[in-house]
């Protein structure tokens, strides 16, 4: 009889527990700013209410057979439901491993990679399940022993056989340990170049500028150089300006002077590296350097300065009237030295412009 109140008891309080304690608590703990206590809660809630079910259910089996408990069978059977429970527990507690890095890199400070989080939770469930698995097979007298030493063997094998996958696996580690590239930066490795779209443990997809997605395994950008184009922190600008062999030094030296001008005026241009040169001379032209780094490293940002440079320089080229060299050709007959007045020219294209 005394069983049989009790059972009724615990079947009361786990109803009053289900109807006013976890609904407040639920609500609580789907907030992102819910703590480790809660989280710990929110896990094991259901094993917890299993947890009473079970015990209700022995407490109701106990009326029949006061003995079950402590008989071989029955002590066994609670340590299974106990490591099951308690796994169950672990493997719904896993599944906040994102919370809790977002609560460390508030507290502290840290930073983690977003792909790292379901390879952290796989872990920890596999660990999980290791390990229940191990003490469940000990109960029912299993030798682990033999049993781990037949899984060294396979495991060797499999290590054999997926050489390639694990190599892919430990570069893919070493990407987002070392943070090497991120998601959205553009990188080029050998042949490929683009933006990164999605970083897996095993492989990185890049979408090319031609909107063709590539997948790099990961050993492949470990093993080889890989040019990070988005930290460069600025973009360079190089290109030269040839102008016709006829032009007189002086109007040289005034077109340079003005170019100099010009981009030193430019708040997006860095002033440290600066070089507008005219640094050689060459059979069909006289050739002018421009080159700086600009402060931006955005593509559409850095055409728009490439251009106004350009335009600034054809206005200087048409207010100070030198002309941009075009490609010439000399007729020598025979018995006649070449001579170096009056070359023959080619036909100009239609619109002529600077040389990048």
């Amino acid at each position: 009889m005394a069983t049989g109140i009790l059972a009724v008891i615990f079947a009361a309080v786990l109803y009053a527990m289900a109807r006013w304690v976890w609904p407040p608590l639920q609500r609580h703990w789907n907030r992102e700013e819910a703590g480790t206590i809660v989280s710990f809660l929110h896990a094991f809630s259901l094993p917890l209410a299993a947890g009473w079910i079970l015990l209700a259910l022995g407490l109701i089996a106990s009326f029949w057979y006061p003995d079950w408990a402590i008989t071989a069978r029955g002590t066994k059977a609670i340590r299974i439901a106990t490591i099951l429970l308690t796994s169950w527990g672990l493997w719904r507690l896993s599944a906040h491993t994102a919370r809790w890095l977002q609560l460390l890199t508030k507290r502290y400070g840290l930073e983690f990679q977003k792909v790292l989080l379901p390879v952290l939770t796989g872990l920890l469930r596999f660990a999980t399940v290791a390990v229940a698995a191990t003490m469940i097979l000990q109960e029912f007298g299993y030798r682990i022993e033999s049993l781990i030493a037949g899984l060294g063997l396979g495991g060797l094998a499999v290590a054999l056989a997926a050489q390639n996958t694990l190599s892919n696996l430990f570069a893919g580690a070493v990407i987002l340990v070392e943070k090497t590239f991120d998601i959205g930066d553009w990188i080029e490795a050998g042949t490929v170049s683009g933006t990164v779209e999605e970083i897996t443990i095993r492989s990185t997809k890049v979408r090319s500028f031609d909107q063709g997605l590539v997948i790099v395994p990961n050993s492949t950008l470990v093993a080889g150089p890989l040019k990070n184009w988005t930290r460069m922190g600025r973009r360079r600008v190089m290109f030269r300006v040839g102008l016709s062999l006829y032009t007189p030094p002086e109007k040289i030296g005034r077109f340079l002077g003005r170019i100099r001008d010009s981009v030193t005026c430019d708040p997006d241009i860095y002033q440290d590296t600066l070089h507008i040169y005219f640094d050689q001379l060459n059979p069909d032209a006289l050739s002018v350097m421009v080159y700086f780094f600009t402060r931006t490293i955005n593509w559409d940002q850095w055409l728009k300065i490439v251009e106004r440079t350009n335009l600034k320089i054809l206005e200087i080229l048409q207010e100070e009237e030198i002309s941009l060299a075009l490609p010439i050709r000399q007729i020598v007959r025979d018995g006649e030295l070449p001579s170096a007045a009056e070359p023959t020219r080619k036909d100009p294209p239609s619109e002529p412009g600077p040389q990048g």
